[in-house]
């Protein structure tokens, strides 16, 4: 806008040099009201003014380089994936001319979670004044693209009066209205939930709330912008809000059942667990999406390797290892949800009664894998490959029992009382990321696999059966594509 308005007035390279000012003068704004905001509040609703004066230095020490920082950050994302890459990304770190909100949002608000915990504020009910300013910041940031120009977007053609105008679309001008609605919207919600005596059980509702309005919003201002699609026709901004909405339905899912429960059984014992319980499905949700979506992009991108491909040495033989290693610490991860969950792990990891399904499904699994291994024609040979093809079936075996059988299964199984859904869900979700894999097929046989998986667990009472069956149908499954022509 400016740029239009002045262009006649003002030559370049003066012209963008001010365009830039005003530009970085606004976020500047914005996170000043934001922050300020955010600090008023915070005071009303009886945070020691002292201690949160230290808290809100070191939030306006680091948090406009965090916002510069991560909005480069996200750079890199904007071109094609071929060109995706460690010195590209730091390039565009260093010296990216875009600044993208979300990104910038992201990076400050791990380190705004790390700071709330080393002041030891309690952390939904922090995280709940901060979220009700943010569409404040982003609408007063957006003035600062609506003048400069940027994020405007695609021309479009008006009648009016027989007349015809073309201009393109201000993008900027709709996010404005927008999250200033989404403003006031929240700081109705923090009024009514903090305010008007606090609703404890609710606390966390405004930042899921954000999460899900703000994604929605920004998804569908995306349909008039020019950006160009980077995975699966989504923009890349459209595939953070895809995780921000996700995040804010699971969070506020989660948060609305607790209250439910807290208010049918009291703070007993008995709703207490019961709350831990769908938190930690809910956290699991979210793990397992991020997770997932994380690992397709890299992938897809070749940023990571896939770990079994064909090999023709020794020495990748055992790099197949290394490039599979991350996944085990993935699922250590989930464990500490069962604790926290009050559930035996201990119980789990032992074998203290024998059904006759673990035969039935080793037998199946044993049967299934001689029927891949058969089938195939092998290029290699040679024994001293098929250490590495043991040593990774362990691995899948035991990393994928812990997050599908020992984790969702278990906590499945500690809130739906209908014996035959917790099957039903940890067998699609575990089939569902083999059809990336493999396809339609693969993914079909995998929930019947899993569905065997989860009723030999069931059954004898522990995930050491379930893991040893996984083992053996592994053999086959991951040494076909290591060892075949």
């Amino acid at each position: 806008m400016l740029d239009y308005l002045l262009q006649d007035i003002i030559p370049y390279p003066m012209l963008g040099t001010i365009i830039n000012g005003v530009y970085y003068s606004l976020i500047f704004i914005a996170m000043a009201a934001g922050l300020y905001g955010s600090y008023r509040t915070f005071i009303s609703i009886g945070y020691e003014k002292k201690r949160l004066n230290k808290f809100f230095l070191l939030l306006v020490t680091v948090t406009y380089p965090l916002l510069i920082i991560g909005g480069r950050a996200a750079n890199m994302f904007y071109y094609p994936a071929h060109m995706w890459g460690w010195k590209f990304f730091v390039q565009q770190l260093i010296s990216g001319r875009l600044i993208t909100f979300h990104a910038g949002m992201i990076v400050t608000g791990i380190v705004f979670i790390v700071l709330i915990r080393i002041m030891g504020y309690e952390m939904r009910r922090t995280l709940d004044t901060f979220f009700v300013f943010i569409p404040l910041g982003h609408a007063i940031g957006r003035v600062g693209c609506l003048m400069a120009g940027c994020c405007w977007g695609r021309e479009i053609s008006l009648s009016l009066f027989g007349s015809i105008y073309t201009f393109d679309n201000p993008v900027p001008l709709y996010s404005i209205i927008l999250n200033l609605a989404l403003f006031y919207f929240l700081r109705f919600c923090h009024r009514t939930v903090y305010m008007n005596g606090e609703v404890s059980e609710l606390r966390g509702i405004i930042a899921a709330m954000y999460l899900l309005g703000y994604g929605n919003i920004r998804m569908i201002l995306e349909h008039f912008r020019t950006e160009i699609p980077v995975f699966m026709g989504f923009t890349q901004a459209q595939v953070v809000m895809g995780f921000f909405m996700v995040t804010g339905g699971i969070a506020a899912l989660t948060i609305i059942t607790g209250y439910a429960v807290t208010r049918k059984y009291g703070n007993n014992d008995e709703a207490i667990i019961r709350v831990r319980r769908y938190r930690s499905l809910g956290g699991i949700a979210l793990y397992f999406t991020l997770l997932s979506t994380v690992s397709y992009v890299l992938l897809e991108s070749s940023i990571v390797a896939w770990p079994f491909h064909r090999i023709d040495s020794v020495q990748s033989a055992y790099k197949t290892i290394l490039e599979y290693a991350p996944v085990v610490l993935i699922a250590a991860l989930t464990v500490p949800w069962l604790w926290y969950s009050r559930l035996s792990v201990k119980r789990l990891l032992s074998w203290n009664r024998f059904s006759m399904s673990f035969l039935a499904g080793f037998f199946c699994a044993a049967l299934y894998s001689f029927f891949i291994l058969h089938t195939v024609r092998f290029g290699i040979d040679s024994p001293a490959f098929w250490p590495p093809v043991i040593i990774l079936s362990a691995l899948n075996a035991v990393s994928e029992e812990i997050i599908f059988r020992l984790v969702i299964f278990s906590l499945l199984r500690s809130v739906i009382k209908y014996r035959a859904v917790p099957h039903i869900i940890q067998a699609f979700l575990y089939s569902l990321i083999h059809i990336f894999i493999g396809g339609i097929i693969f993914g079909f046989l995998s929930f019947v696999f899993g569905l065997v998986l989860g009723y030999v667990m069931e059954r004898n009472e522990s995930i050491i059966p379930p893991v040893i069956c996984h083992f053996i149908i592994d053999l086959g499954v991951i040494g076909a594509p290591l060892l075949t022509i």
